[in-house]
């Protein structure tokens, strides 16, 4: 295995740092698409009187707050997936500076 060059470090910690960036955003979409499903009720009066009879307003709740329920769980772990390649890429840069400093006394 080749010792990275610096310029290497630096952009694989950029692109780390930009990657947790893109799991931020879509973890507030999944958060945002969970608002949307919750309040997308459907009651009695949107069903026909033989769905209601039949369930079909129970179902339709029971769908979406299942759905509510994983899209919340979805925006919980990209959030969760963007702070582990942050706190990644801090204890990388961390290790790397650290490593440097040594290399620099040895000299």
């Amino acid at each position: 295995m080749t010792t990275p060059k610096p310029n290497q470090i630096i952009a694989a910690l950029a692109d780390m740092r930009s990657d947790a960036a893109v799991w931020r955003e879509i973890a507030a979409e999944m958060r945002e698409a969970a608002r949307v499903a919750d309040r997308l009720d459907l009651g009695p009066l949107q069903w026909s009187f033989l769905a209601d009879q039949l369930g079909m307003v129970d179902l339709y709740r029971l769908t979406q707050d299942r759905l509510v329920a994983l899209l919340g769980e979805a925006g919980l772990a990209y959030e969760s997936l963007a702070r582990a390649l942050d706190t990644a890429a801090d204890n990388y840069y961390v290790d790397d500076d650290a490593g440097a400093r040594r290399l620099g006394r040895i000299r």
